[in-house]
């Protein structure tokens, strides 16, 4: 297949794709996450060039929007990555533009509460304010990883209390593994796998309880003086009730909820009519 353009929108856990080849026809399509500190290492090196061999990318020209792609330095081991995989036109930004470009109000701050969290503001195309961000280690309140490290917290000191619970987790991988990974790396990619666990569950007192403190802390944290946010990323969309809940407490306006800005983004561009 030969694309002619391809948006792309890389989180914490994957990337979004969408493209249009030289007979006008869409493919959407989902790759694992691409991340600056992810770029460099071999094995994922090895993985994507044999992903992308069976596509011809000669005359294909990328707009990549990715997380950790602030900075000028992360924007160019993106590009040099992107160029092996035989990429040769491309823009990198960073993710906070698809955000603030999806949500589209001059006027509001924006929220990416995804994997992680982070709040900013974009005003003529340029970032004019910035809280949170730090990631895993240091914060990343109100995001779907920061709801499991409190889930996980809360099972280790509560020992052989909610039992419903744990059952649940166990299912899925073992609480040892889980409390073995707590403050490391690994944690990152399976913490933020447990909201999805808890979808149907949203109404026990403890995961109910543990989202909207997750909320409340992001807000209390980030979200002082703003009067409107406008919030993108998984979990924000699909935990939206907790949102609206916690900003209506803050008398904060909840301007909309997207889930992946690259849905909007390709609407207003001329890839779908």
């Amino acid at each position: 297949m030969k694309f002619r353009q391809l948006i792309a929108e890389s989180g914490g856990t994957k990337t979004d794709w969408c493209g249009v080849d030289f007979d006008q026809q869409l493919h959407r399509f989902t790759t694992e996450s691409y991340h600056p500190q992810r770029v460099v290492d071999t094995t994922f090196l090895q993985r994507q060039r044999e992903f992308w061999k069976h596509y011809d990318l000669s005359e294909c020209f990328l707009h990549f929007y990715g997380a950790g792609c602030l900075r000028e330095e992360n924007q160019q081991k993106m590009k040099t990555a992107l160029k092996s995989f035989g990429f040769s036109e491309i823009l990198v930004e960073s993710d906070l533009f698809a955000a603030a470009r999806a949500v589209g109000e001059q006027d509001a701050m924006i929220a990416i509460c995804g994997t992680g969290s982070v709040l900013f503001k974009i005003e003529y195309d340029q970032l004019t304010e910035l809280r949170g961000g730090t990631g895993w280690e240091k914060g990343d309140e109100g995001s779907g990883f920061y709801f499991g490290k409190l889930l996980v917290s809360r099972l280790m000191e509560n020992n052989g209390q909610y039992p419903e619970i744990r059952q649940i987790v166990e299912q899925w991988k073992s609480l040892k593994e889980l409390e073995d990974s707590y403050n490391t790396p690994a944690s990152k990619e399976l913490y933020s796998q447990l909201p999805r666990l808890f979808t149907a569950h949203q109404s026990h007192p403890l995961i109910a309880g543990i989202h909207l403190e997750n909320v409340h802390l992001f807000l209390e944290l980030y979200a002082h003086e703003c009067d409107a946010i406008g919030f993108v990323g998984s979990y924000a969309f699909y935990m939206q009730d907790f949102f609206r809940l916690a900003c209506t407490q803050r008398n904060i306006r909840p301007v909309t909820f997207i889930e992946r800005p690259i849905d909007v983004i390709i609407k207003k561009t001329y890839l779908i009519n």
